[in-house]
């Protein structure tokens, strides 16, 4: 029984640890998040979070050392007192979520109580032992402080829920954006676009209703692709796993909690900036009765979002001066140059219908727009 105290104590009490480093990781990782949203409910959240995976640590360390000692002790009354403490701290580990290597360490303890009386008996009563009174102290003050901790961890998470639910957006001032308010959370009414890696087929926008309704989507050469609609929060969780966190008029992209880096430059955080535009829409097919312009036709100039999210069209970045599109990696380094119509028939498509021309304002470059669909 003492061994199955050991095996049973080391094991639950490695998977313990494991958990809790976790814990602790993703606490930090929420509080800097909260922090750097200047979002106190999150920033708490996420700090009761830490505390709970750094007691979860301390929980797991002692079970550890309590099921060594407890399983190598030859009196009786030592591998109680100790058989004991295994026990309560699976218990405390189990309250504090980790359910699996907290069963280990309940039963290991369970079971080392059970197989004391394999030791030898202690002359000394163990109402007496003074190292009992001292492994009880410890005992109470880590279960009052997980007690503390998980309750506050709950009334903070409550309290977040409650101030997001009733958050109505702040009055629009005369300029188009929201009045100055400390309760402000929505950073602007209307849409905005931006593009983290400032080429062709990346650009995105946001666009928030003054009900708080939030709709994120991405314009790629294929494409319209919508990545978040509900109502705004501060980051935005989009469908693909990473995040929106607006701070300061810019927009900034999260992976994990954390914002990412080497969207533009190696080592640098991804961040845009957020320039007011129209609605964007997707523009209608084109159909057979519409006019396309000839392969020769003099350039017309139009929208690069409206271009990306035409179905019957790929683009690329153009040099006007050689009629050469470019193609270049996320670092903006050169990959190629081809005429358009190799441009075209390296994607699959061997017939241009019609050219029109796009100096974008927001990247500063030109673009070439070629239909492949009549």
């Amino acid at each position: 029984m003492k061994t199955v105290l050991i095996v049973l104590g080391i094991i639950g009490s490695l998977i313990g640890l494991g958990g809790g480093i976790m814990t602790v990781i993703g606490g930090f990782g929420g509080t800097a998040v909260g922090l750097v949203a200047e979002n106190n409910g999150a920033a708490n959240s996420g700090a009761f979070v830490l505390w709970s995976g750094l007691l979860s640590i301390v929980v797991s360390a002692l079970a550890l050392i309590c099921s060594l000692v407890g399983g190598t002790a030859k009196k009786k009354n030592v591998i109680l007192i100790f058989a004991f403490a295994t026990l309560v701290c699976g218990l405390l580990d189990v309250y504090l979520y980790n359910w699996f290597s907290g069963s280990l360490i309940s039963i290991g303890g369970l079971l080392g109580l059970v197989g004391a009386k394999e030791g030898i008996v202690d002359q000394q009563d163990l109402r007496k032992s003074p190292l009992m009174y001292i492994t009880a102290v410890f005992l109470v003050v880590l279960a009052v402080a997980s007690i503390l901790i998980k309750n506050g961890k709950s009334v903070i998470e409550t309290n977040q829920n409650e101030t997001a639910a009733s958050v109505v957006p702040a009055p629009i001032g005369s300029s188009g954006e929201n009045a100055s308010s400390p309760n402000s959370q929505i950073p602007f009414i209307g849409s905005r676009t931006f593009n983290f890696d400032g080429g062709s087929g990346t650009g995105q926008s946001v666009t928030i209703k003054e009900n708080g309704r939030t709709l994120v989507q991405s314009y790629g050469t294929s494409g319209t692709f919508v990545d978040y609609e509900g109502f705004f929060s501060n980051p935005i969780n989009l469908t693909n796993g990473t995040g929106l966190l607006f701070k300061n008029d810019k927009i900034y992209l999260l992976s994990k909690g954390v914002i990412e880096k080497g969207c533009k430059e190696e080592g640098r955080e991804c961040v845009a900036n957020l320039y007011p535009s129209e609605e964007i829409q997707a523009p209608a097919p084109i159909l057979e009765s519409t006019p396309v312009p000839e392969a020769n036709s003099a350039p017309v100039r139009l929208s690069l979002a409206s271009a990306l999210a035409d179905k019957n069209a790929i683009v690329c970045r153009f040099n006007e001066s050689e009629d050469m599109c470019i193609e270049v990696d996320q670092n903006q380094s050169l990959i190629s140059e081809n005429t358009p119509e190799m441009f075209a028939a390296k994607k699959g498509y061997k017939t241009i219908y019609g050219r029109e021309t796009i100096d974008d304002s927001i990247t500063n470059m030109t673009y070439l727009k070629m239909i492949i669909n009549k």
